[in-house]
Parts: structure tokens; sequence; C-alpha cells
């Protein structure tokens, strides 16, 4: 729980100045200040681009920070199997959302890849945050169905 304090204080606060914040479970992302949040929007536009959403992941102590993007190439065949479910990876779904962008899809993918008997239900994330506003992102349809989460 340490590490995944530490990677996720460096990633957020590299991706949106964000601020992590120890619980009984996951560290739970605060979103930065006003002031951070517009520094932090300034130097992403100067570098010219940023991600939509920045997530942690956590499975049997193993720890991934996913960003939304492109699908990956690779896909655990777990991860595979429980998208098949809403139609494919690359499958643009009902709620918007293209199977296999997000940062949750991205994050669990290379947790899962690492532990091939781990199942996509056990994987533990953090609230999604967008770099650009510093704002909380809720998790997509999609992932809610794949990773069998309520929130």
């Amino acid at each position: 729980m340490k590490f995944l304090f530490a990677c996720l204080l460096t990633s957020f606060s590299i991706y949106c100045g964000a601020q992590v914040m120890p619980t009984t479970k996951l560290p739970i992302l605060v979103p930065p200040s006003p002031e951070v949040a517009e520094l932090s929007r300034s130097e992403l536009k100067s570098a010219g681009s940023s991600p939509a959403t920045v997530v942690g992941a956590e499975l049997k102590g193993k720890t991934s920070i996913g960003t939304s993007g492109s699908i990956p190439g690779n896909i655990a065949p777990q991860l595979n199997s429980a998208a098949a479910k809403l139609g494919g990876v690359g499958t643009k779904t009902a709620s918007g959302n293209t199977i296999g962008c997000c940062g949750e899809f991205r994050s669990a993918n290379d947790l899962l890849l690492r532990n091939p008997s781990a199942t996509p239900a056990q994987i533990n994330f953090t609230p999604a945050i967008r770099p650009r506003t510093g704002e909380t992102v809720p998790m997509c349809d999609n992932c809610k169905i794949i990773f069998k989460k309520k929130n």
C-alpha cells in the first residue's frame, strides 16, 4: 500500500497536481487547489497534450498507473473475455465509450498480464482524475461491468 501511495503521489503530481489521501482501502485522490490545477493545466498545455484521465489500480499488492488512450496491443486473456460480453475490445458501446481505451482498462491490463491467475473483478481502482481540470471522473458503464464495480 505504501508503494501504491508513493506511485500515485508521484504520477498524479506530474499529471495534475492532485494529492493522494490514504484510506483503509485505496488512497483517495484529492483534486488540487485551483492555483495548483491552473499551473498544472498551463504546464500540460505548453507540453502539447495530456491524457483525458489518469487512474491508479492495485491487484494483490502490485500497482499500475493508467491513462486513457489507445487500445493496448497485447490484452490479457481474462480481460479480453470480460470485454467480449460487451461486444469486445474496440467496440463503441451505447455509453459512447470504446472498450479498451479507458485508464481503468489500460492499468488493469498491465496488472492482469503480470498476474494471469487473477480476474478483472479483483482489481481495485482509485477514482480517476481529469488532468486538465483536476476533477474526479466517474468510472464508465463499460468498466463498471467489466470490473464488476458499483461505482
